[in-house]
């Protein structure tokens, strides 16, 4: 609401607030939406880009109610993309 009364968003000019969100952060927060919203054995599919460099090394995201079924790294030349598959299965069923 502007001072003089107008609603904000519903102006021409009006420009969406923003403030800086971090890799990490939003990776968490998918996280702990997914953790939430997966059925019973469901699967989460998402890209994590990475370097191909020697030495390189990137982390896959965790949460401790998902657990990591498969992982491939997808080289492109100098960068790459990992596909994390976590999942909600018991670790009892993933061989």
């Amino acid at each position: 609401m502007l001072p003089d009364g107008r609603i904000a968003h519903l102006q021409d000019d009006y420009v969406m607030p923003t403030r800086p969100y971090h890799l990490h952060d939003l990776l968490v927060d998918l996280l702990d939406q997914a953790a939430r919203l997966l059925k019973d054995d469901g699967r989460l599919v998402f890209f994590v880009p990475s370097s191909t460099e020697p030495g390189s090394h990137t982390e896959i995201p965790e949460h401790p109610s998902l657990v990591l079924v498969a992982k491939n790294t997808q080289d492109f030349g100098y960068w790459g993309r990992i596909v994390s598959i976590p999942g909600s299965a018991p670790l009892s069923t993933i061989s």
